[in-house]
């Protein structure tokens, strides 16, 4: 028996631990001095967001207060402060508001107010741009604001009809800027108040947020935004109960000019029915119900709701093809059981198959359920045979289509006939989705992820090019950032099979070249059509390729504008994912930046001692690697380098590697870690200015590139290298910095791999730190959420940001023109440069212009671009076999971004090879390919010309020799050099490639 004195019942008191009491609630204080901050800045905007940034207020207990003191609040006082030529309204009120009303409560107030304002965009729009700024810095505001939303919202009736519809002015901005997440049933759930409704304050407030909302977006932005809302199927519960009918809504959206709108419904209306007519057939003939009496509801149906005979048939036949029981396996078993089916129910295809038309839209779709399963391709005729042996089709139908619809060379199966897309062109109704342009554009924007993790990353596009008959001519993808276009490759490999084509693009062509090389290869090819998946969202080419194309005559389809359906809205997503990254850096200025992080099923990254080899499975880390290689670079914290000493490569034996990007406030770093090898791939510390100057010289002896920032945040680092053309970053760090990089809203989309083990411990490091939230209501929902297992861990991902959020706002009409960088807008003026993308992208070395030059024995020599040129002759010269070997890889490289790979690494890895001379002789190197380049193409002589009068700048923030440099201060010899050039052009000094030694 153990001596020691065991416990009793009663047990002994224990002093428990001293705890730290809150301070106690005083909303009234806080809203005190919220006023008092716009009261000392007179209402100037940015200073109010200054000084609410420097202060030291608490967000994360008085979110509501915040807002109901200073933004939603919208009574009592109006003072407009002219700005910019006209009156800015601020939407701020005046200070506290009584518990559970929206009355003013006593206290000091500010003279700010919406309610009080014109009822005008201009007036508002800067208020709703302002909240969006403070939501950047706290996202975990959203919440606040999403509840105080809903109490005003609540209270419609406590205001006056005026008032109602400024805030409906708000709230359209509100979601026309994309409010940092605010979510559609925040507005629109709480207006579902049956009194609200009965007296039609309701209908009056969406009217005028309908109309607000239309003028700067789409149908297809609204009807996205109810959907969200969870209201897009019953628009009618906003009308009073009295009024709720179809009629009363066409007639009410129809005078308030809102047609699109009521054209919309009415397809609703029509899909409806249609889906009811589907459920209803799909229960009969699952029962196997006498099909006199499922043709006769049928008939019933298609009378009472007035279907389109075209419509009957495809649903029959869905319907039909959805009963087999499929197998997985067993084909034969599948034949067998599609031919039953045809039998068993030829009768109810007869009864509707009424014409020849009709008849070729049923070859449509057996057509299209074969082609859609490679498994099924051989039923195809068979099926076809026994349609035609139970009367169902005629033989005139199937020769006529057989005739004009079937490729010779190739299977009759995977043929898009084109007579079937006459035939669905003249029926009286929405043809519904296209499956084929659909399979096709998805096809384009799978091509287009194909050089991912081989280079660097860059807009992606891909292009299917399709025969009349529906065959595959071609396809071929955009290799690396000044490579031959996608569009241009796929003419090339179809040749003749382009006349009369449909050509398939993920994305619409972008040139910055001056050469329009896409556009003509289509032209000139004899191409007929083009689907294109998304608009180009970089403002100075966005319609651009579309409105040439069309110009030209080509019959030019986008979807989400001339082609909408589901099975479109699914393609066109594929789209918009396959260009993330692009369509971040033309929405703002920030990259692309995703968070992966690995954690144990109870949400550690670590043990408690900090050892964390490894959480995930090997499977998991391979993945990794990949997710590496897509991105610019990949960053980590400096707590992850003192610990794990990573490498951070992407370890595929090829391809692209990233750069790694330390961030560090104090510079509290390892004189030695593997990061500072830099034989593979460079590495970038940033940190604080001033912070540890001997580790700074230290690491720059090592090749190591630091950069200084006066404060150190996320923000302000993601923004430095979006100004260095990087699309897309891999953040890989600990709990704190990705704390700090969520809150300043720079992640965009989040990798985590759970993994199936425990590790415990109260100390032990989590994925995420502090992010100021008290409540599980303030929580950050992720989006567009996929679940994926990779060998035994479960790989979770999802947008922090909706996909609309970085989706820009695309004009649809043609008129709408994009921005024209010849044009500028001063006398004089500077021409940033720098990616292939960007405007006046063929400055660059890397535009795609291949130019000859002699060689030591005079004879032409073709480099594919003035930067292997450049690259090659670092090593000219050089008596080596290696030098000479490194100058054949340079010349073959595939793109100009790799010739400059193996250029820099070889000059990296081995100083000794580099030409003794080169330092001298580089300026004269690059004006000879320079000039050789612009004399070549006249197109590219144009286009520098046309910059005379303005000062000519590479703007590379890292490069202070060729570049300008991050503050200016670089000498910018490439800008100079075409300055220069433009001066001799303009003289007209001499058109040969040969010029002497230049110093600029």
């Amino acid at each position: 028996m153990n001596s020691k004195e065991r416990p009793t019942l009663g047990g002994t008191r224990i002093k428990t631990r001293k705890r730290n009491i809150a301070a106690p609630l005083d909303p009234a204080a806080f809203a005190d001095a919220v006023v008092q901050i716009y009261l000392d800045n007179a209402g100037d905007l940015e200073l109010v967001a200054k000084n609410i940034e420097s202060s030291d207020l608490n967000f994360s207990r008085y979110g509501d207060t915040f807002f109901e003191a200073s933004q939603i609040q919208l009574r009592n006082f109006s003072m407009r402060t002219p700005v910019d030529g006209f009156e800015m309204q601020v939407v701020f009120t005046g200070g506290r508001t009584q518990p559970g009303t929206t009355k003013p409560d006593e206290g000091e107030r500010h003279p700010y107010s919406i309610i009080e304002c014109e009822p005008k965009r201009e007036v508002i729009l800067p208020s709703v741009i302002y909240i969006q700024k403070i939501l950047r810095r706290r996202p975990f505001l959203i919440k606040n604001l999403e509840n105080v939303m809903q109490k005003f919202l609540q209270s419609l009736e406590l205001f006056e009809e005026n008032e109602r519809k400024k805030l409906a002015i708000f709230t359209a901005l509100a979601f026309s800027q994309k409010l940092s997440g605010l979510p559609p049933e925040t507005v629109f759930q709480p207006l579902l108040k049956d009194n609200l409704v009965a007296k039609g304050l309701v209908l009056s407030f969406i009217t005028d947020f309908f109309k607000e909302y239309l003028i700067d977006n789409s149908l297809d932005d609204l009807i996205s935004i109810l959907k969200r809302g969870k209201v897009e199927d019953n628009l009618l519960e906003f009308f009073p109960p009295t009024k709720r009918s179809n009629e009363s809504f066409s007639e009410h959206f129809s005078k308030e000019g809102l047609v699109a709108l009521v054209e919309y419904n009415e397809k609703k209306i029509f899909e409806v029915k249609l889906k009811e007519m589907k459920s209803a057939l799909t229960t009969q003939i699952t029962e196997e119900v006498d099909i006199s009496e499922v043709i006769e509801n049928v008939k019933v149906r298609v009378r009472d709701a007035k279907l389109p005979d075209i419509e009957v048939v495809r649903v029959l036949w869905d319907v039909l093809m959805d009963a087999v029981q499929w197998s997985g396996k067993n084909q034969q078993q599948n034949a067998n059981s599609a031919l039953r089916q045809v039998k068993t129910w030829a009768e109810l295809l007869n009864t509707f198959c009424t014409t020849g038309k009709l008849e070729l839209e049923l070859m449509y779709k057996v057509q299209m359920q074969c082609y859609e399963d490679a498994k099924l391709m051989k039923l195809f005729p068979e099926i076809i045979r026994s349609l035609y042996e139970q009367d169902v089709l005629a033989e005139d139908t199937i020769l006529h289509w057989f005739r004009k619809g079937t490729n010779t060379k190739g299977s009759p199966a995977s043929i898009i006939c084109k007579c079937m897309a006459k035939a669905s062109s003249h029926s009286t109704s929405n043809n519904g989705p296209h499956a084929f342009d659909a399979a096709f554009v998805r096809r384009a924007a799978v091509l287009a992820d194909k050089s991912a993790g081989l280079t660097s990353p860059h807009p992606n596009f891909g292009c299917v090019i399709t025969t009349p008959t529906g065959a595959v001519a071609s396809e071929a993808y955009l290799y690396a950032q000044g490579t031959t276009p996608a569009e241009a490759q796929a003419v090339a490999a179809a040749g003749e099979l382009c006349r009369g084509a449909t050509a398939y693009l993920n994305m619409e062509p972008g040139d910055c070249h001056g050469d329009h090389a896409a556009v003509s290869a289509l032209v000139q090819g004899g191409v007929k059509r083009v689907v294109i998946g998304m608009r180009n969202p970089l403002q100075h080419l966005r319609g651009n390729a579309v409105r040439a194309l069309r110009s030209q005559g080509l019959q030019v389809d986008l979807l989400g504008e001339d082609l909408t359906s589901k099975v479109m809205e699914d393609a066109q997503k594929a789209c918009i994912l396959v260009n993330a990254p692009l369509i971040c850096r033309a929405a703002s200025r920030v990259p692309f930046s995703v968070l992966k992080y690995a954690m144990t099923l109870d949400g550690k990254i670590a043990a408690s001692s900090g050892h964390a080899s490894w959480i995930s499975s090997k499977q998991s880390r391979n993945l990794v690697f990949e997710l590496r290689g897509r991105s610019d670079a990949v960053i980590v914290g400096g707590n992850t380098v003192r610990k794990d000493n990573p490498r951070l490569t992407a370890r595929h034996g090829g391809g692209h590697m990233p750069i790694r990007i330390v961030m560090s406030q104090t510079l509290n770093l390892p004189e030695e870690a593997n990061l500072w090898d830099m034989s593979e791939v460079s590495t970038i510390v940033v940190t604080q200015r001033g912070a540890r100057r001997s580790l700074q010289k230290l690491l720059a002896s090592k090749g190591v590139e630091v950069v200084e920032f006066d404060i150190l945040n996320p923000r302000d680092v993601m923004e430095y290298f979006h100004d260095r053309g990087y699309l897309s970053i891999f953040w890989e760090c600990g709990g704190t910095l990705a704390a700090a990089a969520i809150s300043s809203g720079v992640i965009h989309k989040v990798y985590a791999f759970v993994a199936p083990k425990i590790i415990g411990g109260k100390n032990a490091p989590t994925p995420v730190g502090e992010l100021g939230m008290v409540e599980m209501s303030q929580a950050l929902n992720l989006i567009d959420v996929c679940y994926e297992q990779v060998g035994p861990d479960m790989l979770i991902s999802g947008f922090l940001q909706p996909l609309p959020d970085i989706l820009p706002t695309i004009p649809s009409l043609d008129e709408t023109y994009a921005v024209d960088p010849t044009v500028s807008p001063y006398e004089s003026s500077i021409i940033f440069f720098y990616k292939t993308w960007d405007p006046y992208g063929a400055l660059s070395n890397f535009s795609p212009h291949p130019i000859q030059m002699p060689d030591e024995n005079g004879d032409n020599v073709t480099w594919l671009s003035v930067e292997h040129y450049y690259q090659a002759h670092k090593f000219i010269g050089m008596d080596d076999t290696l030098a000479r070997d490194s100058i054949e890889k340079i010349k073959s490289a595939k793109s100009p971004e790799e010739a400059a790979k193996i250029g820099r690494s070889m000059q990296r890895k081995r100083p000794d090879l580099v030409r003794p001379d080169w330092d001298n002789i580089k300026i004269d190197v690059m004006y000879r390919a320079l000039k050789c380049k612009f004399s070549t193409y006249p197109h590219l002589n144009t286009m520098l010309l046309s910059t005379t009068g303005s000062v000519l700048v590479e703007a590379s923030p890292h490069d202070l020799f060729w570049g300008g440099g991050r503050d200016g201060e670089g000498l910018n010899y490439l800008g100079r050099l075409l300055m220069k050039l433009r001066s001799e052009f303009l003289g007209e000094s001499s058109s040969s490639c040969e010029s002497p030694s230049i110093a600029v």
